[in-house]
């Protein structure tokens, strides 16, 4: 295994504030001689006189501030990134999933040269795992006598990691099960996504419309409405989303949970000519305003209250290249959103503006990226540089 490392990498106006003391009035200064005597009346008109001009001027009345400017809740967009290269020919990165920066899970197809330094690939690999200082290769297997290549990983702690092929399995920390017919899987194809709520609430999709659903016993399989293949799913609490499509064969295809089954958002689906292999969410619910983002062939497309699009010259029109296909979108808030796709494009959002990173693109070498994991102050991006499988650690630069 060949391990590489190439590493690229407001202020606040304070007001002054004026005190203004206000002046004795005219008439309480000294009268002219020719005027009448008026002891009683200055003796009133002193004292209150006096008080005025202590309270006006005391220190001790507070100024309020003028109220603080309203600006957008932003993340930075400099980031110091790390390549490393997994496999030393033929291995494809599927997927990537960051339990935290010493626990980092990702999934494919690796091949490593034998002790004669020829590949071997009749003994695949499916799982690098992270653990703050190096990458550590291994086989699980999901059924047969060769380990499956691996599309997806989801864990929802260190003892509960999911990974998908035909069927799915499950880490419990200790040992893996895996979940075939015998154990209750009634699905049949090429898992491609895995998304968890809880450990009873968990959703997998596939080719040909393909869903199941998991409630921690039993496994259900869900209808979708397509035969088009799904290549991703994300939720929260109150929404479920799905998307795939097949490129210059149909449109792409968003489907949402409704009830006991997905149903064809057709507003969101239509227009798409290429697919949608992307989708990501906020807590907050689409029944209230809430942040939802797509990916795919035709851009990116996101809802911050209204839909939006990501400007045509920073999805690679300017380079003449057209709409760059983005595999992958991922994020922590809609404040910290990372999108990655062909060629290393990575784009970044942080609640403000979108920043593209051209040390990152490799045009026009074969090379792209398949997913991306996100944490507040790290990013883990995987895909294939040649035949080699890539992984990018980005780490917010504090500077």
């Amino acid at each position: 295994m060949t391990l590489t490392s190439h590493f690229f990498t407001f202020q606040r106006a304070a007001g002054a504030t004026n005190e203004i003391c206000r002046s004795l009035p005219d008439r309480c200064s000294p009268r002219s001689s020719a005027q009448p005597e008026q002891p009683m009346k200055y003796v009133v008109l002193f004292p209150i006189t006096v008080l005025l001009l202590f309270f006006s001027c005391s220190k001790d009345v507070p100024i309020q501030p003028p109220p603080p400017s309203v600006t957008p809740d932003t993340t930075s967009h400099d980031y110091t990134f790390t390549t490393y290269y997994i496999g030393d020919g033929q291995t494809t990165l599927n997927d990537v999933f960051a339990i935290n920066d010493t626990d980092v899970w990702a999934v494919g197809e690796i091949y490593l040269k034998d002790s004669t330094g020829k590949l071997d690939n009749t003994h695949p690999y499916n799982v690098a795992h992270w653990d703050g200082k190096a990458w550590d290769i291994f086989q699980i297997y999901s059924g047969g006598w060769v380990p499956s290549p691996l599309y997806s990983v989801f864990a929802l702690n260190a003892k509960d990691v999911w990974v998908v092929s035909t069927v799915p399995s499950n880490w419990d920390g200790k040992t893996w099960k895996h979940y075939g017919k015998n154990q209750g899987y009634p699905g049949s194809g090429w898992l491609s996504k895995i998304w968890a709520q809880a450990s009873n609430n968990i959703f997998y999709v596939g080719e040909k419309g393909l869903i199941t659903h998991y409630d921690g016993q039993v496994f259900t399989r869900m209808e979708s409405g397509t035969t088009q293949d799904l290549t991703d799913v994300y939720g929260n609490a109150e929404d479920v989303w799905a998307v795939g499509g097949e490129a210059f064969v149909d449109q792409g295809i968003v489907l949402k949970l409704q009830g006991v089954g997905f149903q064809e958002i057709d507003s969101l689906s239509n227009g798409n000519a290429w697919s949608i292999p992307s989708v990501w969410c906020t807590k907050k619910p689409w029944s209230n305003n809430g942040f939802v983002i797509l990916a795919g062939g035709s851009g990116i497309r996101y809802r911050d209250t209204i839909w939006k699009e990501v400007p045509k010259q920073m999805t690679g029109a300017y380079l003449g290249l057209g709409d760059l296909y983005f595999s992958s979108v991922r994020a922590t808030g809609r404040n910290n959103v990372f999108a990655v796709g062909d060629f290393g494009i990575v784009l970044h959002f942080n609640g403000a503006s979108w920043k593209f990173y051209p040390r990152l693109f490799g045009y026009p070498r074969t090379y792209y990226f398949t997913s991306v994991s996100v944490m507040k102050e790290h990013v883990y991006i995987v895909g294939v540089d040649e035949n080699r499988g890539i992984v990018i650690i980005g780490k917010e630069d504090k500077n």
